[in-house]
């Protein structure tokens, strides 16, 4: 249970000042190369598995730090559906 005290006042919640992508790395032979990220983990592993399936070279994911900025409404609906697409496709839903 929060206690208020009277005449004290509440520090105003910070805003953070960085976000984590996540990048997902091809190794082309010249070493690790950055070739797309994503702002969702979802997403990001959704962009790892169709590397994997459709090239033959190995691919990573990393998580990078990088300046926060504002994720728009589409963004936001688009990491809701990356999310569901992955859960549909590792947890096999019964209908």
């Amino acid at each position: 249970m929060a206690y208020s005290i009277s005449g004290v006042k509440e520090k105003p919640k910070r805003q953070p000042k960085t976000r984590e992508v996540f990048v997902v790395q091809g190794n082309y032979g010249r070493g690790w190369e950055d070739v797309t990220e994503e702002t969702s983990y979802w997403g990001g592993r959704n962009r790892l598995k169709e590397y994997r399936d459709n090239e033959s070279y190995p691919h990573r994911i990393i998580t990078r730090r990088v300046p926060f900025f504002e994720l728009s409404e589409s963004d936001k609906m688009s990491n809701e559906k990356e999310f569901e697409s992955y859960f549909k496709r590792t947890h096999k839903v019964k209908q």
